[in-house]
């Protein structure tokens, strides 16, 4: 069973697609969805507090040692709420605590990006916060070269991509060993 961490899941739609996905191609996969806002936890506990496989917790993503060993982490537009030192400390912390594969995707900073979502978004949420934020979102994003930038300060190899639309992903390694006891080693041949 594999088991995944979705950081600022916000009301868990992603967490809730992982499974299904998972199931759907038979994988045994499990993910604890976690946010630091209680708003975000209640909302998702009450639509998929239900949903096998999923665990939803209060928790900040520096706190993930709490899990125990984890094999992937996975967040989405959480990085460029941070400032540089916080993800900085945030990457170490994470290739730290998982096994396999840390995969963090945010927004592209991008004059494209902006002028789209700031067209699309006038005539439906003219007065909403959800455009203002949206925007401020875009400006706070990154470019590439800036969050390889942040690996190299966090001391971990990592590969950032360009993804349409808008967006930046950075995948790295997880560096957390499982030792196992004695006598369980594996078997040699």
């Amino acid at each position: 069973v594999y088991r995944l961490v979705d950081i600022g899941a916000g009301g868990c739609e992603i967490a809730v697609w992982l499974l299904r996905e998972a199931r759907r191609r038979g994988l045994r996969l499990t993910v604890t969805a976690i946010d630091v806002d209680p708003r975000a936890v209640t909302f998702s506990q009450s639509r998929y507090g239900a949903v096998p496989g999923l665990e939803i917790r209060e928790m900040d993503a520096f706190q993930i040692e709490q899990l125990g060993p984890v094999d992937y982490v996975f967040s989405n537009h959480v990085l460029h709420h941070l400032p540089d030192a916080q993800i900085v400390a945030l990457l170490r912390v994470l290739q730290r605590n998982v096994r396999r594969r840390i995969v963090c995707s945010d927004l592209e900073r991008n004059q494209f990006s902006y002028t789209v979502f700031s067209l699309l978004t006038r005539p439906l949420l003219r007065r909403s916060f959800a455009r203002v934020d949206g925007l401020l979102s875009i400006r706070k994003g990154f470019v590439g070269h800036e969050l390889a930038e942040l690996a190299t300060k966090a001391e971990i190899k990592a590969e950032v991509q360009r993804m349409c639309p808008g967006r930046v992903v950075l995948v790295c390694e997880g560096n957390l060993k499982v030792v196992r006891p004695l006598g369980l080693e594996p078997r040699t041949r």
